[in-house]
């Protein structure tokens, strides 16, 4: 029965969603008793996105918001592409109280586009149906389609393309991306999806658009207050017009009492399909017909043997789950080989019992800020093999440990690691230079950050989070407690470009929109909000600078004050370091930077890639920045380099005078090549055999004019290092 309650309202009221993004009263609200969305209709959108897209989305429990789970739901016209536009339009077409519809008309260049989001009285879900009207005389091959980019929680990619950040559907089980803590879930419904990216948070289909044709894409956002996602298939079974079943039991543990809470996981083809979450040890789930391997757990629990059930249409088939054995506690206490001092860790689960639902537990930890070396652990019992690293790849290898742990274990593990390098004590000191917290689209809290980059044997830590310095003031304190150097950044976000800037205080707010300003605009803030040095990020993404100069898409084109350009963990390499090597040749002292670009401190890994600066005592903010700035630094996935001459500098001599360029090299996974680079080409190279991890070399120069050299070093894994030039300036 409908009651008022369950009445959809559209409003411009300021209405409090925990944790959400609208910060004007005039944003436009859509909501029911069970879902609440507010669109960017004042507040400025991230990443420089036009006006329009849903900023809060929430599911409500007796009326109230419980969180905002996103950053951002919008339409994208062609992937993460620039977007010039001229106009937006948000208004409410149907105000209530059986629906709600609310209509955000723009244009993407010469297309016209009109979304249209649903919300009907009593439901959960909000439809979404987007026009394109090609006006120009042009045809279009674009990849069009939605975008609901997580705030927080754990990600469920498609079925059958776990593990793909970005590519190509085929193979996937169904056609929705899922969003899910333990208390809530979202979904994307993406019936015309082909390519995914960002592990499906972005959803594309390809489309031809000719001159005057209008096409249609359709796709629904669920919203739900709890995690059971087995309603998710339902409703997409339910839209594919398919047939489902239901499976249905109970859950006990080892002493044959009720489980509380437990978790039914399904899998398909070896790929988790879907779960249930259970109430007072019972369970309920909905499958399309077949065959599936299935499997009950809780947190902490060990999972039960998987057993094979077959569902059939229209059918109820009943499935107990028995014998979970409780949790194993495990103390991890790290230290250094040398002194026993304690060392921070980060601890890889490289096997063992772990869970395919994020919030019942992760596969990576790290010892803790105040109890330095030390990590307390609960886990499921079962057999284990552990990594232990401080610095891993690049100070030493990782400690491998493996044991078995029993319900009810209590173990304590003493890992000792012995580090086979150790730059800062050269004056050599790491930092990953490209790094989120938890703001936007980043997930770790500014503890975690520190954490993480602690373990990975960093000195300086560093935050960068979108358009914004709202945690460098918690980063700065959880440093200093920890006598950290701090450097505080902002990435600043256009859709055509993203700029590290620092150091930028937390009481720096960015006072322009970067959805509507040219580059000029953005370096010449950056300077006025006193950043020192600006950073041209992963410059040949699809929106980065370099390939937005490339498509003609970076308002206001090239601006040449900018002071680093940076390698980035998350793409190719090689085109970012031609480019420097090209202004090099122009003799520009733009130098490289590098950083991993991590928002998941559990997903991605820290510092590795990362920046060598040398620079003489005392370690400092300030310091290191002028040592970076001033090209005293290496890139390295791996391999480090120590030279003797320092990067950077300048060194004159006379025309055919021999200039000897000596190096102490380092790779815990073994050296195998050297090249030094002069004028962008490979002048000559040493041939190692990739046996030895340490090796000091010589390279002999005779120049005849104005040069500069640089080395790449690679090891047995692949990895590489760059080192910025050495410049040679040959007197008449």
């Amino acid at each position: 029965m409908n009651t008022a309650a369950d009445q959809v309202r559209v409003t411009t009221r300021d209405i409090d969603v925990p944790e959400g993004d609208s910060a004007s009263s005039g944003d436009l609200t859509l909501m029911n008793d069970r879902v609440i969305c507010t669109f960017a209709t004042r507040t400025t959108p991230p990443w420089g996105m036009p006006p329009g897209g849903i900023l809060d989305i929430s599911p409500t429990i007796d009326g109230q918001p419980v969180q905002d789970l996103i950053n951002i739901f919008d339409f994208l016209p062609d992937n993460w592409c620039s977007w010039p536009n001229t106009y937006h339009r948000v208004q409410a077409v149907e105000e209530g109280p059986e629906k709600g519809l609310v209509r955000v008309e723009r244009d993407w260049g010469q297309v016209q586009l009109v979304t249209d989001y649903t919300l009907a009285r009593g439901d959960n879900v909000i439809e979404v149906c987007t026009s394109m009207t090609n006006a120009s005389d042009q045809s279009l091959d674009i990849l069009p389609g939605y975008t609901l980019y997580m705030k927080c929680g754990h990600m469920l990619t498609p079925p059958g393309l776990n593990g793909i950040k970005e590519g190509w559907t085929q193979g996937a089980l169904t056609w929705s991306f899922i969003g899910y803590d333990q208390h809530w879930s979202i979904a994307l419904h993406a019936p015309y999806l082909e390519y995914i990216d960002h592990f499906g948070q972005d959803m594309f289909g390809r489309l031809s658009l000719a001159p005057g044709q209008t096409r249609t894409v359709q796709a629904w956002i669920q919203v739900c207050a709890h995690s059971n996602i087995s309603e998710i298939l339902r409703f997409e079974l339910d839209k594919r017009g398919s047939d489902w079943g239901t499976l249905q039991g109970r859950v006990y543990d080892q002493s044959g009492q009720a489980v509380a809470e437990p978790y039914v996981i399904v899998e398909k083809d070896g790929h988790t399909l879907t779960w249930a979450q259970g109430k007072h040890g019972s369970y309920e789930l909905f499958l399309p017909p077949g065959e599936y391997a299935v499997q009950a757990t809780a947190r902490h629990y060990s999972q039960s043997p998987a057993e094979t059930v077959r569902i059939h249409a229209r059918q109820t088939t009943e499935q107990d789950f028995s014998g979970l054995q409780a949790p194993a506690r495990i103390a991890f206490r790290v230290t250094d080989g040398r002194d026993q001092r304690p060392l921070d860790a980060r601890i890889d689960i490289l096997r063992g019992p772990t869970p395919a639902i994020g919030f019942l537990g992760q596969n990576r930890c790290f010892t803790d800020l105040k109890a330095k070396g030390q990590a307390d652990l609960t886990v499921p019992p079962g057999d284990y093999l552990f990594a232990v690293s401080h610095g891993g790849d690049f100070l030493c290898l990782p400690r491998e440990v493996q044991l078995r742990l029993e319900a009810d274990d209590g173990r304590r593990l003493d890992v000792c690691l012995d580090l086979q390098v150790r730059p800062a004590e050269q004056g050599w000191f790491g930092a990953d230079m490209h790094h989120h917290g938890d703001v936007l689209d980043g997930v770790t809290s500014p503890e975690f950050v520190l954490r993480s980059q602690l373990a990975c044997g960093l000195d300086v830590a560093l935050l960068s989070d979108h358009d914004s310095t709202e945690k460098n003031g918690i980063m700065a304190e959880l440093a200093a407690e920890r006598r950290v150097p701090f450097i505080p950044a902002m990435e600043i976000s256009p859709a055509w470009g993203h700029f590290n800037i620092y150091p930028v205080g937390p009481e720096v707010t960015l006072g322009l929109s970067p959805g509507t300003s040219t580059a000029a605009d953005i370096f010449s803030h950056a300077r006025e909000l006193g950043a020192e040095v600006v950073v041209v990020n992963h410059p040949y993404s699809t929106y980065g600078y370099f390939r937005s100069l490339e498509h003609g898409v970076a308002p206001g084109g090239y601006v040449d004050t900018f002071d680093l350009i940076e390698i980035n963990y998350q793409y190719p390499v090689d085109q970012t370091v031609h480019q420097a090597w090209e202004l090099w040749n122009q003799n520009r002292p733009v130098y490289l930077t590098a950083g991993t670009d991590t928002h998941s401190v559990w997903q991605d890994t820290s510092g590795a890639v990362r920046m060598y600066v040398h620079l003489n005592p005392p370690l400092t903010t300030d310091a290191y920045i002028s040592a970076l700035k001033s090209g005293h630094a290496f890139a390295t996935y791996g391999p480090l380099v120590f030279p003797e001459i320092p990067f950077g500098q300048e060194v004159s001599i006379r025309p055919g005078e021999e200039l000897r360029l000596n190096y102490a090299l380092a790779a815990v996974h073994r050296l195998t090549e050297v090249q030094l680079i002069s004028e962008g080409r490979t002048a000559q190279h040493i041939s190692l055999n990739g046996t030895e991890q340490f090796r000091q070399i010589c390279f002999s120069i005779q120049p005849e004019h104005d040069t500069w050299c640089a080395l790449v070093v690679s090891d047995k894994c692949g990895n590489r290092a760059f080192t910025n030039p050495l410049w040679v300036k040959v007197a008449a």
